[in-house]
C-alpha cells in the first residue's frame, strides 16, 4: 500500500459518503449547484479535451513507425486471446451503460430533439445519429490514451503500473514525489466516482427489471439493497483474480448480452434495422466534426449539459479505470493492433447494438406510442417495456436483468482492481484488506449519490471528478507522443541495414532468381541466363564461386570489425559508466561493484559475501537478414551487426553499439538499480 495514495483519496471518498449520508438534503442541493456551475463555466473545457484526444489517437494510428511499436519487449506475445480480450475491452468499457440507455436514449432524443419538432422522422433519424454520437469513437478515443500510456510505459519502461507513469516524459523521477501521488490519488477519486455513477444507473434498471416481473417495487431503499448484495459479489470476484473471476464474467456477459442483441433483431423489425444502420452510420461519419465541436451557445446548453457534457464527464472520469484496465490485459500487443482493437471493433458492436435496440424502439413508439410515456416516466424501465412488447417476456425479461446484474459485477469488480493498483503504488497484487475496503466503499459511494438525488446527483458528482482529469489526460497525451517518437527512433536505429555494394553478377543473380524460380522452389536457378549462356559451363561455374568466396571474404571482415567495435565499447562506454554509478551508489550507501565478464560487464550487490548481478550488459552479435543482402545466398557468413544486450529486474533490451554513449547507459543503470533497491 502507498499511504501517499490510499489515505488521501480514502479520507475525501469517506468525507463524501458520510456527509451524504448525514446531511442528505443539503449535499444534494449543493451538488445541484455545483452542476450549474460547472456546466455554464466549464463545459467548453470537456469539448476541447474529447476532440483533441481522437485527434491524437487517430495521428497515433495513422503514424507508420507508431503503429509498429509494442507494448512490452518486442519479441513479447498477448496474453489472453481476441476473444477474451474484447469481451473484457467491453465489459469492462461501457456494458452497463449499453444496457440502460440503448432503449431511452434513442427514443428520448426522438421525442425531445435538441433542435426541430419531437416525434417527426427527421427527429428519428437525428436521434440515432446522438446516439452514435454519444457512444462511438469518442469514449474510446478517451481510454485508449490512458490504456496506451499505462500499457507503453509500464511494459515496454519498466515503470509501475500506474497513472504517474504516463507523465513520465514530461516530469522525469518526480513522478516518484508529491505529483505522482497527486496523480493517483486524482485517478482513485475519479474511478470511485465515475463507478458509483454506473452501478447507480445499473441497480436503477435491476430494479426497474425485478418490478417488471414483480418480484421487488421500485424505491431507493431497495436500490440501496441491490447495490449491497451486487457488491458482495463482485467482491468475490475481485477476490478470484482477473484470470478466474473478471475474465469468466466478461466472457458470460458477451455471450449472454449478444444472446440478447440477436433475440431483439430476429423479433424486430430486421430490415428496418438493417436500412437504418446503414443510414445512420453514413450520417454520424458526414457530421462527424460538426457534432464533435457543437455547443449549442446560441440556443441554450440545457440540452448540451444533460447528454453530451454529462457523456464526456462520464468517459473522463472512467478513464483512469477502464484505461488501467484494458493495458492489464493488453500486454505485448502493438501500438496499432491495440488502438484497432480497442477503437474499431467495440465502436462497430456499440453501433449493432444501439441500432438493433433503438430502431426497435423508435419502431414500435411509432407504431403504438405508449413506449415513450414510459420511458419519459422513468428511463430505467425503458428496455423492459420492449421487451414485454415482445415474444417470450417471462423469459427475456429475467435475462435482461442476468445480463445487467453480470455487468453490474464485472464494472465493479474491475473498478476495485484498479483503485487497489493504484492506491498500492502499482503493484498489480494488493493485499486482501485492500481489495476489500474498495470494494466496500465503491457501494457505499453509490448508495449515498442515489440517495442524495438520484440521477442528478450521478451527474454532478461525474463533471465534478472529470474536469481535473481532463487537463491530466491532455499532458499525457503529450508525453505519450514525445515518448512514441523516442522509441520509434531507436527502433529505427536499430533495424536500419544499410546495403553493401553489389556488383554486376550479385545483382544480376538477384534479378534472376526473382524473375525466374518458381514459387515454392528453392534457391537454385531453373534456367542458365541468357548472356551468361556464352560461356562455357565450367566458366560459369567458377565466376559465380569467385563470387561467393568474394561475399565470405567481406563477411568474415565485417565480423571481425564488429567483434573490435564491441570491445572497444565495452571498455570505453560501459564500464566508464558502470563505475561512475558504483561511485555514486557507494555515496548513498550501497555496496555494489562494477566488473567486467568475458560477454561484457555487469553490476551487482555485494550482500552477506555474496554478490547478486543486478545491472548486466552484454555485447551480442546479430547476423544481418539474408534478404537484404541477396548475393550473399543466405550463407551463415554474412555480415554482422553489433548490439549492447541490457538486462534489469528481468526485462531486457538492447541498443546499438552506434547509438549507445556513456552518458545514456550511465542513467539508465542508475535509475534501474535505484529501481531495484528500493524495492
Amino acid at each position: 500500500m502507498n499511504p501517499r495514495v490510499f489515505l488521501p483519496s480514502a479520507g475525501i471518498v469517506l468525507a463524501l459518503v458520510i456527509s451524504g449520508a448525514v446531511w442528505t438534503e443539503p449535499v444534494g442541493r449543493a451538488m445541484e449547484q455545483l452542476n450549474r456551475v460547472l456546466i455554464h463555466q466549464f463545459g467548453w473545457v470537456y469539448t476541447i479535451a474529447v476532440a483533441a484526444l481522437l485527434v491524437f489517437v487517430l495521428a497515433v494510428l495513422l503514424h507508420p513507425r507508431f503503429r509498429r511499436l509494442r507494448l512490452g519487449p518486442q519479441d513479447s506475445q498477448p496474453e489472453y486471446t481476441y476473444l477474451s480480450w474484447f469481451a473484457m475491452l467491453f465489459s469492462a468499457g461501457m456494458g452497463i451503460g449499453l444496457l440502460f440507455y440503448g432503449v431511452a436514449e434513442p427514443l428520448l432524443h426522438y421525442l425531445e430533439p435538441p433542435h426541430g419538432e419531437g416525434g417527426t422522422p427527421a427527429a428519428a433519424n437525428e436521434s440515432m445519429r446522438l446516439t452514435f454520437y454519444h457512444w462511438g469513437l469518442h469514449p474510446w478515443a478517451v481510454y485508449i490514451v490512458v490504456a496506451l500510456a499505462l500499457a507503453f510505459f509500464s511494459y515496454r519502461h519498466d515503470l509501475p503500473l500506474s497513472l504517474r507513469s504516463a507523465l513520465y516524459p514530461l516530469i522525469g523521477e518526480r513522478i516518484n514525489g508529491a505529483a505522482g501521488d497527486v496523480m493517483d490519488s486524482l485517478a482513485v477519486i475519479g474511478t470511485v466516482l465515475g463507478v458509483a455513477t454506473s452501478l447507480g444507473l445499473g441497480v436503477m434498471q435491476v430494479n426497474a427489471g425485478l418490478a417488471q416481473v414483480d418480484l421487488l417495487a421500485i424505491s431507493t431503499r431497495n436500490q440501496v439493497i441491490l447495490i449491497a448484495v451486487i457488491m458482495g459479489i463482485a467482491t468475490i470476484s475481485v477476490l478470484s483474480g482477473l484470470n478466474n473471476g473478471i475474465r469468466l464474467l466478461s466472457r458470460a456477459n458477451l455471450f449472454l448480452g449478444t444472446l440478447l442483441m440477436l433475440f431483439v433483431f430476429a423479433f424486430g423489425p430486421t430490415v428496418m434495422v438493417l436500412y437504418g444502420l446503414l443510414q445512420t452510420v453514413g450520417s454520424y461519419v458526414q457530421g462527424l466534426i460538426e457534432l464533435t465541436l457543437r455547443t449549442d451557445v446560441f440556443r441554450g446548453q440545457d440540452w448540451q449539459a444533460g447528454w453530451t457534457l454529462f457523456y464526456w464527464a462520464w468517459w473522463i472520469s472512467w478513464c483512469p479505470f477502464v484505461g488501467m484496465f484494458i493495458a492489464r490485459v493488453s500486454r505485448g500487443r502493438t501500438v496499432g493492433e491495440f488502438i484497432l482493437g480497442t477503437l474499431l471493433v467495440p465502436t462497430g458492436f456499440t453501433f449493432l447494438w444501439m441500432s438493433i435496440f433503438g430502431i426497435s424502439a423508435l419502431q414500435l413508439e411509432m407504431q403504438a406510442g405508449q413506449l415513450g410515456a414510459i420511458v419519459q416516466a422513468d428511463n430505467s424501465r425503458a428496455l423492459f417495456a420492449m421487451l414485454e412488447s415482445m415474444p417470450v417476456a417471462a423469459i427475456t425479461i429475467p435475462l435482461a436483468t442476468a445480463v445487467i446484474v453480470g455487468y453490474f459485477v464485472t464494472s465493479a469488480d474491475s473498478g476495485a482492481l484498479v483503485m487497489n493498483i493504484l492506491s498500492s503504488g502499482g503493484n498489480p497484487n494488493p493485499p486482501l484488506l485492500q481489495k476489500l475496503f474498495w470494494s466496500v466503499l465503491t457501494g457505499a459511494a453509490a448508495a449515498v449519490l442515489l440517495l442524495a438525488g438520484g440521477l442528478q446527483a450521478l451527474q454532478t458528482a461525474t463533471l465534478t471528478a472529470a474536469l481535473p482529469l481532463s487537463i491530466v489526460l491532455l499532458l499525457i497525451a503529450w508525453g505519450l507522443w514525445t515518448a512514441l517518437r523516442v522509441d520509434a527512433a531507436q527502433e529505427q536505429q536499430i533495424s536500419r541495414m544499410p546495403e553493401p555494394r553489389l556488383d554486376w553478377l550479385a545483382r544480376y543473380l538477384r534479378e534472376r532468381r526473382q524473375r525466374e524460380r518458381p514459387v515454392g522452389e528453392g534457391p537454385g536457378l531453373r534456367a542458365p541466363g541468357r548472356w551468361l549462356q556464352l560461356w562455357p559451363r565450367p566458366v560459369r561455374h567458377w565466376l559465380i564461386r569467385r563470387e561467393r568466396f568474394k561475399d565470405r571474404a567481406r563477411a568474415t571482415e565485417v565480423l571481425d570489425e564488429a567483434e573490435a567495435e564491441l570491445e572497444q565499447c565495452m571498455d570505453e562506454m560501459v564500464m566508464p559508466a558502470l563505475k561512475a554509478v558504483q561511485a555514486a551508489l557507494a555515496e548513498e550507501g550501497h555496496p555494489v561493484r562494477a566488473e567486467r565478464t568475458r560477454q561484457g560487464a555487469r553490476l551487482c550487490l555485494v550482500r552477506d559475501q555474496q554478490e547478486l548481478p543486478i545491472y548486466v550488459v552484454e555485447g551480442r552479435l546479430y547476423q544481418r537478414p539474408s534478404f537484404a543482402f541477396p548475393a550473399l545466398h543466405g550463407r551463415p557468413e554474412r555480415p554482422r551487426r553489433s548490439t549492447v544486450h541490457v538486462t534489469s529486474d528481468g526485462l531486457a533490451r538492447e541498443w546499438d553499439v552506434a547509438h549507445c554513449d556513456p552518458d545514456t547507459l550511465y542513467n539508465d543503470a542508475l535509475r534501474e538499480c535505484r529501481k531495484w533497491l528500493a524495492w
